[in-house]
């Protein structure tokens, strides 16, 4: 599910507006404001490290934006007497020395990744972000006593990475590597004309004023207003908006001093109908859970939680580790019906007793028909946006 909300006006507005949003509104919106800032830096420059919460993120050579804003410094060039005996090494092609203290892996230019001669490497991870046109890795890596987690993300133009001393903040490589891929990257995406200016699912602009814009070639076939039963001026509308043979789903929201919405393409959303969608967008707006149709004990046995629920079968510590990032303390999946349809289920309990329920329609699950095909299905949509 892809989300966006124009961060200017709600930082704007914070101190007077108190409405608290969804997690899921948060995520999207920060790559596109990223996109708007982007920052050039040239193949000599160094590599310009940040810390965030814990974890350093390096910037390397190159004009991408990184998943966290950052201070480049100025590139610096290297000026040398012309000579005659022979072809002026390249700066890319030179050896680069490992600063005392660095890592025990970087991307340097010319060369792509390199590894500390001396670090031991346990595991490794290649192709973290499947299709998308950059090389990455992720390392379990020793050197000189120290284990460290790495991520790395590189192209022609740049490289970007995470770290952190293993065990710090995450409590397996798995759940590191887990963390580390949630976002998509660390390069933000090219610059987007039109998801700049139709920002909802590249087909619909809500202005603070509440007027929708639509993108040409695009057709509102159902509008539902103001779902979110918010009080004028803020306003909020539902909308099925089909674009070039397309059905998408959007839940909007607006004010004088900010918005956001979420939106999903209708075959990818998990959701029986419009409306069953739209309803579970505005509780996880609210700060409610959403529909939860199972609830999960400590030993991963699945029981109904609505009226009307019947489990048809279930699987425990289904073999997910895209969702459990590998610390779940319980999971399980199953299949089962609710008011008259077919219905799938991912329930994953966490450390601190927190469970994820994921209700999937059947009809929209790839074809599959039983729980061993549905966790088939999760599993291969585990290295993209996953089941939502």
């Amino acid at each position: 599910m892809n989300t966006q909300i124009d961060w200017r006006e709600e930082l704007d507005s914070s101190f007077g507006r108190g409405v608290d949003r969804a997690p899921t509104d948060y995520l999207v919106p920060a790559r596109a404001a990223l996109r708007r800032r982007r920052t050039a830096m040239g193949a000599a420059a160094l590599a310009t490290v940040i810390v965030v919460g814990g974890i350093g993120w390096a910037v390397a050579p190159g004009d991408h934006d990184v998943r966290s804003s950052h201070v480049a410094n100025s590139p610096t060039s290297a000026t040398s007497k012309p000579t005659t005996k022979g072809p002026k090494t390249p700066v890319s092609a030179r050896a680069v020395p490992w600063p005392a203290g660095d890592g025990p892996a970087r991307v340097t230019p010319g060369k792509g990744l390199e590894i500390r001669e001396g670090a031991v490497v346990h595991q490794r991870r290649d192709d973290l972000y499947p299709g998308k046109d950059t090389e990455s890795v992720a390392l379990d890596i020793s050197f000189e006593g120290t284990r460290w987690w790495l991520a790395l993300e590189w192209d022609k133009g740049g490289s970007a990475s995470s770290s952190e001393h293993a065990g710090e903040l995450n409590d397996s490589f798995d759940a590191f590597v887990a963390s580390s891929t949630s976002g998509g990257g660390m390069f933000s995406p090219e610059p987007d004309p039109i998801a700049d200016k139709y920002p909802y699912g590249r087909v619909v602009n809500y202005g603070l004023d509440g007027v929708i814009e639509l993108r040409p070639g695009a057709t509102i076939v159902r509008r539902v207003d103001n779902p979110h039963s918010l009080t004028p001026p803020e306003t909020s509308v539902g909308l099925v908006v089909e674009f070039e043979g397309e059905t998408i789903w959007l839940s909007l929201d607006s004010s004088p001093t900010g918005g956001g919405g979420t939106f999903v393409k209708e075959a990818d959303s998990g959701w029986a109908t419009f409306d069953e969608w739209l309803a579970d967008q505005v509780a996880l707006q609210q700060g409610e859970p959403g529909l939860r149709l199972v609830s999960i004990d400590d030993e991963g046995v699945l029981t109904p939680a609505l009226p009307g629920v019947e489990i048809i079968e279930q699987q425990s510590d289904p073999d997910l580790e895209a969702y459990t990032g590998g610390v779940a303390t319980a999971s399980a999946a199953a299949m089962l019906t609710w008011d008259g349809e077919t219905w799938f289920a991912l329930v994953v309990r966490f450390p601190r007793g927190e469970d994820t329920v994921v209700s999937f329609a059947a009809d929209k699950a790839d074809g599959a028909s039983n729980v061993e095909e549905f966790i088939e299905f999760a599993r291969s949509r585990g290295d993209g946006e996953g089941l939502r």
